[in-house]
């Protein structure tokens, strides 16, 4: 018999030794030249060894290899699926069955040629399906697979061996190495039978599927052959399926399988490269490393070029935003408005209700001992307008005082009851924000601080009063120095982010080898690593021009040192989860193919997150998104070729035995070996934790719905809280906790009885007789009812909706009162014309002992018009452009107080009124009192619409203007802007996940749960500060 089949079956039976799967044409899944399973990815607890499940192209093993495999398998020539440690299991396990079956050379060939075909052929993909996976030591290992096989090819098998014996024991080695087998199909079944931990089987099912139609005739080739499975995919079969389908058919119906677990293509182009890299970066680990600190040192340079923005209108406000445009035609038509520095001279809240009086003697010349202290330090440029003794209760330029602007704490109009003192200083401003006048402005706003602290503040305490204080330069002075004490604790962050690095990434110490096992450098390096990323960012957008922010400085560092060091605890847990037996190179491309997917996957992820907000509109928000996108991604590149290489490195190291810090130090082997084997290699607590207690509890049917359930419930709750944010960024918030200002802005809460000034901001106003603006403007008899002014004055009558709080100051009324006939002391000329003051004004008095004693200059001096000069009660376009310069320059006093100096002077604009059309124009009012966030984002939503109903009532442009509506514009769409940024962030990490993935299913749960984190932390930030949200914070 044996004779028999070596004449016959040696050619025919193993011609047609396996069939395959399917007839597939070139380029496509299941091909030649691919393997359904290459390498080895774990081994079980018995000791057996078991491939990974990945499918790979087949690789070209070195000659040494090549004659080994040709010495036991000879129809293997070429390129092999099989590394020399799955060739040498198979050696290992075949050499038992030789004895048994080498009395008939056609018997033992089959044999062989049956497990080489499956071990290390280059067409194993066109018979070989991977089934199920099992995880073996925390990797994916095979679970089972499908080997087809011809039925004529089985059947020979099987009956050129069921009458070999095995003389020794008397015995057919059927009944030894076939289970006692009747037939093929019961020796197939116990050959691929599953062995039991310690028992005796295959380390993973193999099931053999018979395919009468499809054989393959060429038994000794020398053609490689490829992996159908390209990208890795993997099928696990439902078992209802009907056995002898062909293999093209299997991966048709595949999608309709319960069970499958299926890498992508992109993936498996991943793995593919992750594992030529890692065997790359494993031989050449200087090099890899050399050149990517150069490239990055290189990126730093552009530091040199560094510039940080800390002026609060260009980190909040957009080059398109519509406050900004306003703001800038304010302030070149107008005038900018004042630096406002302040004094809150309060009563202390302990003080009965008597004594809880500001309006007392004693306060009030310390008022003016206040004042005296202020003067001293004015003579630097400071072009202020101040109060003095002398003035009773007239300001400086002659005009009377709104008692609300001065006093704090009263309620109603009981002004005598108030409890502190407003004391403003407003210094003049100027649009070049880089010129001389800004920069002599700080300079006076710096010694007026110093003095508050150093002689104002302690006067006022030894009076029992309290005093907070502001000036304009205050909040971005107290930023600066926040940013500065920060970077100490930056550097302790770091320095504790080091430690624990330095320790989770060492093993577990031991006395004997902690110093060669721990990991003190390589942690070191890669916090190195990823301050250099930060620092590479940030050079390479300030080399562009971009300026930093201070944010940039504080959060970027912590955030990306986040990202970065979980990709190193990844990378190094990878490579110690590796066979210590494996050579160091097969070690670093397995755990980079185990691994590089995953870490891609998450940073492009991140990176397209952070990406998505260089679309908002708000510059600190924009750049933050545009550093912090670059610095992970850089962050992700040093990780993979700096940090992998470093990992070499310190392998290396250790395997010499060379001490942690000190590599030059070498330890005998007699005192430190602490790579003993892979049975030293416990998991961590954690590790073991996730696997026997939490996996298996989650896994359970009733905790899987508890827990989705008491999720779900959280979502929901949390878009309820969700709804609740107010938008806005206290500025108590920001600021440090020590910082004077803090105390100030309690104060401005608790004292103020009146808002911030709002204009009214008319643009090409006709003042020509023919025009009907006038009318239509202005608030005294003949104006039309539904005039601006008359508006402002009904609006100001509901202030708890409308926010106006007081009627304006219109410098329409009192022209048109100051040239009236009625205000004989108003409007005067001389006999040749020229303009005359009133009568208690120089050059018509000379100045006296408290009065202004007449010289008779003025006595012939007359009103400007007569009733009959006017046409109702009106100037003329010609009269209307020759009094109005006369009405602005005129001083206010007691015998004219609607002089228009000081209150109207840079309320019109002169340039080319001559036309009869003024440009541009204000009217003053007052927000009501704007104590929370939500306040100023509603009043200036309410100024917005009242304006555009006016525009549109009236068919005249108006806008209103208040000094903060630049820095709360972004809060009026907040929300439309932050949902519509979470979309293309969370839509972009979808994008990357279905892409990389190719799984609808998994990348829509992604999308799920990213949905539900971000619309919990949103609730987290509700509950944690009742009102508080920003774009930035939510995009992040």
């Amino acid at each position: 018999v044996c004779l028999l089949l070596s004449l016959t079956e040696a050619q025919i039976l193993s011609s047609k030794l396996l069939s395959p799967s399917n007839d597939k044409t070139p380029g496509e899944k299941h091909s030649e030249d691919y393997c359904a399973m290459y390498d080895i990815c774990g081994k079980r607890s018995d000791g057996k060894v078991v491939n990974c499940p990945y499918g790979s192209p087949a690789v070209k093993p070195d000659d040494l290899l090549s004659s080994k495999i040709q010495s036991l398998c000879p129809t293997i020539t070429g390129n092999v699926c099989c590394t020399e440690a799955q060739f040498e299991t198979l050696r290992q396990q075949v050499q038992q069955a030789i004895p048994f079956l080498v009395g008939c050379p056609a018997c033992l060939r089959n044999f062989l040629n049956l497990f080489c075909e499956l071990t290390c052929s280059p067409n194993q993909s066109l018979f070989i399906n991977v089934t199920s996976i099992d995880k073996v030591g925390g990797n994916l290992t095979v679970g089972g697979i499908d080997y087809f096989v011809s039925d004529a090819f089985g059947e020979g098998l099987y009956d050129s061996c069921k009458d070999v014996k095995f003389g020794s024991a008397n015995t057919r080695a059927m009944d030894l190495l076939g289970g006692r087998a009747k037939n093929v199909k019961e020796w197939f079944a116990f050959i691929g039978k599953k062995a039991t931990p310690g028992g005796l089987g295959s380390p993973y099912a193999i099931t053999f599927q018979p395919n009468a139609t499809k054989e393959r005739k060429p038994a000794y080739r020398t053609k490689s052959v490829s992996n159908v499975v390209s990208g890795g995919m993997m099928y696990s079969r439902n078992q209802e399926k009907d056995e002898n389908l062909p293999m093209h058919q299997i991966i048709e119906d595949v999608s309709q399988n319960r069970n499958e677990v299926r890498l992508s293509a992109v993936q498996g182009y991943m793995s593919n490269f992750y594992r030529k890299y890692g065997s790359y970066v494993a031989r050449n680990p200087i090099m890899v490393l050399a050149s990517s600190l150069v490239i990055v040192i290189l990126l730093c340079l552009g530091l040199i070029r560094l510039k940080v923005e800390t002026r609060p209108e260009k980190l909040w406000v957009g080059p398109g935003s519509k406050a900004a445009e306003e703001k800038h035609f304010f302030d070149s038509h107008l005038a900018p408005f004042y630096r406002i520095e302040q004094l809150i001279l309060g009563v202390p809240d302990h003080m009965n209700s008597t004594s809880s009086r500001i309006v007392s003697e004693d306060n009030i010349r310390f008022l003016f001992e206040v004042q005296k202290k202020v003067d001293a330090i004015r003579a630097n440029y400071s072009g202020l307008m101040h109060y003095s003794s002398a003035d009773k209760c007239m300001s400086a330029f002659k005009g009377p005082l709104d008692p609300s602007t001065v006093l704090g704490g009263f309620s109603g109009n009981n002004y005598s009851a108030a409890s502190a003192f407003i004391i403003t200083y407003p210094v003049n401003n100027a649009i070049d924000e880089e010129g001389n006048e800004i920069a002599k402005a700080i300079a006076w706003e710096k010694t007026f601080i110093q003095l508050v602290k150093d002689e104002l503040l302690p006067m006022a305490q030894s009076k029992n009063l309290t005093l907070a204080f502001s000036s304009e330069s205050s909040i971005e002075e107290e930023l600066k120095r926040e940013s500065t004490a920060d970077v100490i604790t930056i550097l302790v962050s770091y320095l504790v982010m080091f430690a624990y690095i330095s320790l989770t990434l060492g093993d577990t110490p031991q006395p004997s080898s902690f110093y060669i096992s721990s990991k003190v450098l390589l942690g070191l390096s890669g916090v190195i690593l990823v301050m250099l990323s930060v620092l590479g960012s940030v050079g390479i957008f300030s080399a562009l021009g971009v300026k930093s922010t201070l944010i940039i400085m504080e959060v970027i560092p912590f955030l990306v040192l986040a990202v970065g060091v979980d990709n190193m605890c990844i990378l190094v847990h990878a490579v110690k989860r590796q066979e210590l037996e494996l050579p160091l190179e097969r070690r670093i491309s397995n755990a980079l193919v185990e691994v590089g997917p995953s870490i891609t996957l998450a940073s492009l992820s991140e990176v397209l997150a952070f990406a998505a907000g260089s679309f908002i509109s708000m510059p600190a928000c924009r750049v933050f998104s545009m550093f912090a996108a670059l610095a992970v991604l850089l962050d992700f590149l040093l990780q993979v070729t700096a940090f992998v290489a470093l990992i070499v490195l310190d392998s290396l190291r250790a395997e010499d035995k060379r001490v942690d810090c000190f590599p030059c130090i070498k330890v005998p082997s007699l005192h430190a070996d602490p790579d003993k084997g892979t049975e030293q290699r416990k998991p961590g607590l954690l590790a073991r934790y996730m696997k026997e207690v939490h996996a298996p509890i989650l896994s359970i049917w009733g905790v899987k719905i508890v827990v989705i359930a008491i999720f779900v419930a959280f979502a929901l709750a949390s878009i309820a809280l969700s709804t609740r944010i107010e938008p806005g960024l206290e500025q108590e918030i920001v600021l440090p906790r020590d910082s004077y200002l803090q105390g100030y802005f309690n104060n401005v809460s608790e004292y103020l009885r009146i808002g911030p000034p709002l204009y009214f901001v008319v643009k090409n106003y006709n003042y020509s007789s023919e025009s009907t603006h006038t009318n239509q403007l202005c608030s005294i008899s003949q104006c039309n009812s539904d005039s601006l002014l008359n508006e402002i004055s009904k609006a100001a009558l509901v202030p708890d909706t409308s926010y106006i709080a007081k009627p304006a100051a219109s410098w329409l009324d009192d022209f048109l009162v100051w040239v009236s006939p009625e205000a004989f002391g108003c409007c005067r000329k001389f006999t040749n014309g020229s303009y005359c003051p009133p009568d208690d004004q120089p050059p018509c008095c000379a100045p006296g002992d408290g009065s202004c004693v007449s010289v008779g200059v003025c006595n012939d001096c007359t009103t400007c018009f007569r009733h009959s000069d006017l046409h109702k009660d009106r100037p003329s376009t010609t009269q209307f452009r020759e009094k109005l310069p006369w009405f602005l320059s005129a001083l206010p006093s007691a015998d004219c107080a609607k002089g228009g100096h000081g209150a109207y002077t840079s309320s019109v604009e002169l340039k080319g009124y001559d036309s009869g059309i003024i440009q541009a124009s204000s009217f003053r009012t007052y927000h009501t009192p704007l104590n929370k966030q939500a306040d100023f984002v509603n009043s200036m939503r309410a100024a917005r619409e009242f304006s555009s109903r006016v525009s549109d009532s009236l068919k005249i442009e108006i806008f209103p203007y208040s000094v903060f509506y630049m820095f709360f514009e972004q809060y009026l769409n907040i929300w439309k802007t932050a949902l519509v940024n979470l979309a293309i962030a969370i839509g972009a990490v979808f994008i990357v996940c279905l892409v990389i993935t190719c799984s609808l299913w998994s990348s829509a749960i992604i999308l799920l749960v990213l949905t539900m984190i971000v619309v919990d932390l949103m609730a987290g930030s509700k509950v944690h500060k009742p009102h508080r949200s920003s774009t930035c914070t939510t995009v992040l």
